[in-house]
Order: structure tokens, then C-alpha cells, then sequence
């Protein structure tokens, strides 16, 4: 038998409330549930004997699915969220009230939740979006649904397949990388001796201080490299909003440790913030230190077109130029040939956003332009936040 669990708010002591939350789940969500081939669950009507908060955490644990009601931002439903997401990787739907919606916080803004309303005529089509839902997370069970599995890709998908036999794997690797520290410990030992063999007559504190300095500085490049980066940011706009996360920003940017991918994400992340100069600030300086990424020089380029800065949109434009080789004759802009690589759909598509050198009359457009390769400033732009692929 598949259950599926719902968590939603109940109303509390106001009796209207409760009336019309009871008639969600039994109008919508538990119709979704049943349509979809799974048990429907809510605690408050179980009726079963026992801790009701110790079998919550059961029920969060064992279900198939459990569909998550947004609406009012009720403490008791996101503390219940945040248990589901670390216990499973995928199988958490969450549903809002339309006229909620707009008050989702931000850590589950960006994962989809389904609207809807109590509206009779639209009921039928709010239970198949459910069960579209829930068919896609059947379809792929490895596929994260939420931040947690997002942020910590290595944890289990179901932390229930936790036993004593992942628990002996688990301590025979932390052994095994115990005894490789201490394998390059005497290696290095022996290295230091050889090139000053003095330095390990002070009963060894002298090589016991560069192993410290090594672990040290593979310690700074764990918590500044990957999804570590990106938890300290998100970390910061929790506990100091926007400025918090732009000083948090700056020290990152600052390790000598992040990867280009590192770049890349935490630009993303920026955008989707609003803040469009940092995300561009921070594209630069990936760019400098990682040349040959080409996408994020497309990224950067399409950054640049859509700054109110002249001379940014020009820079923009020559980077997207030099990468199409392309050629300015009499008629018009010209490819000189279609470059190698899979960026290259991605590039003609940014440089047809880009304005020619000089301003082109609308009615001239046929005339000047050769092989459809650039658009005039009047064309539409790409949404605010959107990569180039």
C-alpha cells in the first residue's frame, strides 16, 4: 500500500479556518492522492493512539509522498518540510494558495509549488496538476526535489537505507583516509628531513607544524570551494540579508580555491537576487582566471548587453564578435563560418540580440542585415537572470 502525507495547516481554535482547510485536503488533496494511487494521511484525522509528533516524523519518513500546503506560512508545516527534505531526495509536492504564493520564503522559492484555489470549477484541474506531479517524481526518484539534496548531493536519498552495514562502510573509509594522512605524514617528514636535517631535531615540532599548515590550508578549500560556498552564502542572507550576503560574497570571491563552475553558480545566484552587478562582478573575475570556459564567456557577454552601460554593451559585443569570427562588410555583419564546439547555437543567438555598430532603421532591416546574424536595440531581451547554455 503507497501512502501519501499530507502536512497542512489546520486552522488552530478558529473554527472557519478549520473548516475550510478540512475541505482542501478532502476536496483536493486527498482526491490528487487517491487519483495518483497512493493513501491519503492526515495526522489530526488518523486517529491512531500514541505521540501525534512522533508519528508525524514516522509518517514523514516512511511515506511515499507527502504534499506539502505552503498557504499562511505555518511554523509547524516548515519545520515538517525541512525533516522530509533531509530524510528524502525526492517525493515532497508543495501546493499554495494562490494568494499566498507571493509570501513563499525565499529558500523554497525556487522550487515549484502548485497554485491553487477553492474555486469549484477549477478543482479538477488543480488534482491533475497534483498527479502530474507525482508521476514525475515516480518517473525519477534520483532527481532532488528540494535544497537540502540539492546543496549535500553525496547524502542517501532515503536516509532510511542507513543501517549498521553503511555505518561500518562509513568508518572503514574514515580509517582508510586516517591512514593515508598519516602515510603523507611520514612521507613528508622524510622529504623534510632530506632537504634540512635540522628541522626535525626539536623533537619533530618543526615538520608537526607543516602538516598543521597543510590540513589548514585543505580545510580553507572544503569550506570555499563547491556547495560549501554556496551554503555560507545562503547562510548570510538568512542571518544578515542582502548586505550579509554581499560581504560574505566578497570574502569568497577572494579564495584562490573556487572552481569555474564555482563561478557560474554563485553568479546565478546573484541574479536570481537581483543583484545583476555582483552576478556580473562575479563572472569577471571567473572569466580572468578561467579563459577557456566558454560558456561562461557567453554568460558574461550577455551580461554585458543587457548593462545601461555604452561601453559594457560594447564589450559584450566584441567578445561574442571574436568568438563568431565575425566579419563587418558593406551589407551587414557576416559569419565568416560556424565555429566548432557546442556553444556556438548559444553565441549566434546572444550576438542576434546585440545592436550593430551603427543605429539601422527598422525598414532598413532586410537590406543591412546578412543571414539573420544581429538585432536592433528594439528587440526583445532575454529575461533578467537567463544563461546562456
Amino acid at each position: 500500500m503507497r501512502t501519501c502525507f499530507v502536512i497542512m495547516p489546520y486552522g488552530g481554535a478558529d473554527e472557519a479556518k478549520r473548516n475550510h482547510y478540512l475541505g482542501v485536503y478532502q476536496s483536493i488533496l486527498a482526491p490528487a492522492a487517491r487519483e495518483a494511487g497512493y493513501v491519503p494521511k492526515r495526522s489530526d484525522i488518523s486517529g491512531a493512539p500514541g505521540s501525534i509528533t512522533l508519528d508525524i516524523v514516522r509518517d514523514l519518513a516512511n511515506s511515499d509522498i507527502v504534499i506539502a500546503d505552503l498557504t499562511e506560512g505555518n511554523p509547524n508545516v516548515f519545520l515538517e518540510i525541512g525533516i522530509r527534505h533531509v530524510m528524502r531526495k525526492s517525493g515532497t509536492v508543495h501546493v499554495v494558495n494562490k494568494h499566498y504564493a507571493p509570501s513563499i520564503p525565499f529558500d523554497l522559492r525556487n522550487y515549484r509549488a502548485i497554485e491553487y484555489s477553492v474555486d469549484l470549477a477549477d478543482i479538477p484541474d488543480f488534482i491533475q496538476q497534483i498527479v502530474a506531479a507525482i508521476r514525475l517524481r515516480e518517473s525519477d526518484p534520483n532527481r532532488s526535489d528540494n535544497l537540502v539534496h540539492d546543496a549535500l548531493p553525496s547524502l542517501p536519498v532515503d536516509v532510511r537505507t542507513i543501517g549498521d552495514e553503511e555505518l561500518r562502510k562509513q568508518i572503514e573509509l574514515l580509517q582508510q583516509s586516517l591512514a593515508e594522512l598519516r602515510e603523507q605524514k611520514t612521507k613528508l617528514e622524510t622529504r623534510l628531513a632530506l632537504i634540512d636535517p635540522l628541522a626535525l631535531k626539536d623533537d619533530g615540532l618543526s615538520a608537526e607544524l607543516d602538516i598543521d599548515q597543510i590540513l589548514d590550508e585543505a580545510d580553507a578549500i572544503r569550506a570555499s570551494t563547491g556547495q560549501n560556498a554556496l551554503l555560507r552564502l545562503h547562510r548570510a542572507l538568512e542571518q544578515g540579508g542582502e548586505q550579509g550576503f554581499i560581504k560574505e560574497l566578497r570574502t569568497i570571491l577572494k579564495s584562490p580555491y573556487l572552481e569555474s563552475n564555482d563561478y557560474m553558480a554563485i553568479s546565478h545566484m546573484c541574479d536570481q537576487l537581483g543583484l545583476d552587478e555582483h552576478g556580473r562582478a562575479t563572472l569577471e573575475i571567473g572569466h580572468a582566471l578561467y579563459p577557456e570556459r566558454v560558456d561562461m564567456m557567453l554568460s558574461l557577454a550577455h551580461d554585458y548587453h543587457r548593462s545601461a552601460n555604452r561601453n559594457l554593451r560594447a564589450r559584450g559585443r566584441k567578445m561574442v564578435e571574436d568568438y563568431l569570427s565575425v566579419q563587418h562588410t558593406p551589407e551587414g555583419p557576416k559569419l565568416a563560418g560556424r565555429p566548432p564546439g557546442e556553444y556556438s547555437s548559444a553565441a549566434i543567438a546572444i550576438f542576434k540580440r546585440i545592436p550593430l555598430r551603427e543605429p539601422v532603421p527598422v525598414g532598413d532591416l532586410n537590406r543591412r542585415f546578412v543571414r539573420g546574424t544581429a538585432w536592433p536595440e528594439c528587440a526583445v531581451r532575454p529575461q533578467q537572470g537567463a544563461r546562456a547554455a
